[in-house]
């Protein structure tokens, strides 16, 4: 009988020995190693850099929220199993471009300096504030994948913002702010080289591509003769004083 008593207890013993050294290795040892990613391996995760050749000019950006919504219904056998919906709503930061490397035509009619740039085109991704991310789904009566549609929503919202951001109305929001950058620009650029004095009378009229034949050129040339008028009034002989 004392035997078995001896042998349990040597067996207890060894078993809290084993114990106490499996802690102390998690403790010391498995800490100082990089954890293994749950992830699939990937052949490639070498940075990959590229350049912007010619160079960008950013003039503008927008901060805007996002919905987006998925639906996936099932019919079957005349019966609906219900529809799965999911909704993410994300901020968006939009930003617009021209390319310093594409035809800047630049026309000074003292006092007047007329710009035609390049397209106006958005930064592509588009990029969202994943701290701001919020999203819900929810499965229709008979359904089990409210997970799957979510996640198929969520891979989708790169395309459908980089499509936003080349729409007519965005560009619009956003054609004002990029102008005055590009008025700024160019009048460093003309103070710098010494091609204009500093002057009052000084007025620079930028024009995108898609509005040369629209009624902001017809707008410049207005303002070239109401410009043209200030300068032959700005130069007339002074009124005498009187005393």
């Amino acid at each position: 009988m004392g035997n078995k008593i001896f042998s349990k207890s040597i067996l207890v013993i060894f078993i809290l020995i084993l114990i106490i050294l499996f802690l102390v290795y998690k403790s010391f040892f498995t800490s100082r190693i990089a954890p293994l990613s749950i992830l699939p391996h990937q052949e490639r995760d070498i940075p990959v850099t590229f350049r912007t050749e010619g160079g960008l000019l950013e003039v503008a950006g927008m901060i805007k929220m996002e919905d987006f919504y998925r639906e996936d219904n099932l019919k079957w056998w005349f019966v609906d199993w219900g529809t799965t919906i999911s909704q993410i709503r994300v901020e968006a930061t939009y930003r617009y471009h021209v390319k310093l490397s594409w035809e800047w035509r630049v026309r000074i009619k003292e006092p007047v300096c007329i710009v035609e740039t390049p397209q106006l085109e958005p930064t592509l991704p588009v990029a969202i504030d994943t701290e701001k991310t919020v999203h819900k789904t929810e499965r229709g009566w008979a359904r089990f994948n409210k997970d799957e549609n979510l996640e198929l929503l969520r891979k989708s919202i790169s395309e459908k913002l980089r499509q936003k951001a080349k729409k007519p109305e965005y560009l619009n929001l956003v054609r004002e702010p990029a102008r005055k950058t590009i008025e700024e620009f160019i009048a460093a650029w003309l103070l710098k080289e010494d091609i204009w004095e500093s002057s009052e009378w000084h007025v620079i009229k930028v024009v995108f591509p898609d509005e040369k034949s629209g009624a902001y050129k017809a707008g410049v040339i207005e303002a070239e003769k109401e410009i043209e008028g200030i300068k032959k009034i700005s130069r007339s002989p002074s009124p005498p004083t009187v005393k």
